[in-house]
């Protein structure tokens, strides 16, 4: 009966595991999209205001034709 119950228990765990990693990656999935969205809008309001690209790639580009 002892390895009957640990193995429901086994099997139990697993599941719950599965579905805390599938919370996670959802989780995570969100947060990445907001942050995403921020890095968007902070992109447009330096260029609006500033002229300013975060993309430093365009920096140098932009020296060039000073």
């Amino acid at each position: 009966m002892k390895i009957v119950d640990m193995e429901k228990r086994i099997v139990e765990n697993q599941l719950e595991l599965e579905n805390l990693i599938t919370l996670h990656e959802a989780e995570s999935d969100l947060k990445l999209a907001k942050m995403e969205e921020t890095i968007k809008w902070y992109e447009t309001e330096l260029v609006k205001v500033g002229g300013v690209s975060l993309n430093p790639f365009s920096w140098k580009s932009k020296k060039g034709k000073k």
